[in-house]
């Protein structure tokens, strides 16, 4: 675990807020956390879904961001056809790195992490929304998701605990 991912843990647990130079460290360090690429298994649902749409997956495990983009760009239409993991990662530090990006730190089904929601660039696609939210794990050192969203308001539900805006 890196002195960033412990920090985030302190201000989770502690409920504190983070000093001006503990929001830049965090964000830094977001900035150019890989995305995650654990192995998951594409249900059948997913993998019947893509299928309708003309996609053909393999049957073996995908890396988790793969994943993710699949759906963002044929589920959620938030990203266009043809994007690659590579410009995916891009758009999500890319978003981390606005000037007034709001960071927020809680605990997210038990997992510790910090959101940061920026506005989005990501245009001439199906459906665009205002903001980029980027979900960093601090107990895995990676982005898990990033999607676009219209607000807060649609982001932190109930299986969200001990949320503090930082930023």
């Amino acid at each position: 675990m890196t002195q960033v991912d412990q920090l985030i843990r302190s201000l989770v647990m502690s409920n504190r807020p983070a000093t001006t130079e503990e929001q830049h460290q965090v964000l830094v360090h977001v900035a150019q956390a890989p995305v995650s690429v654990y192995p998951v298994t594409i249900n059948r649902w997913l993998r019947q879904a893509l299928e309708a749409r003309g996609v053909q997956v393999s049957s073996g495990k995908q890396p988790a961001v793969s994943v993710h983009l699949l759906k963002r760009i044929y589920f959620d239409g938030q990203w266009p056809i043809g994007t690659t993991v590579e410009q995916f990662t891009r758009d999500l530090h890319q978003a981390v790195q606005h000037p007034q990006v709001p960071l927020w730190t809680y605990r997210w089904l038990g997992e510790v992490c910090a959101g940061l929601l920026a506005p989005s660039h990501v245009r001439h696609v199906p459906h665009p929304e205002a903001f980029i939210f980027v979900a960093y794990s601090a107990d895995h050192g990676t982005i898990t998701t990033g999607f676009q969203a219209s607000g807060p308001e649609t982001i932190f539900t109930d299986a969200v605990a001990q949320l503090r805006r930082q930023r």
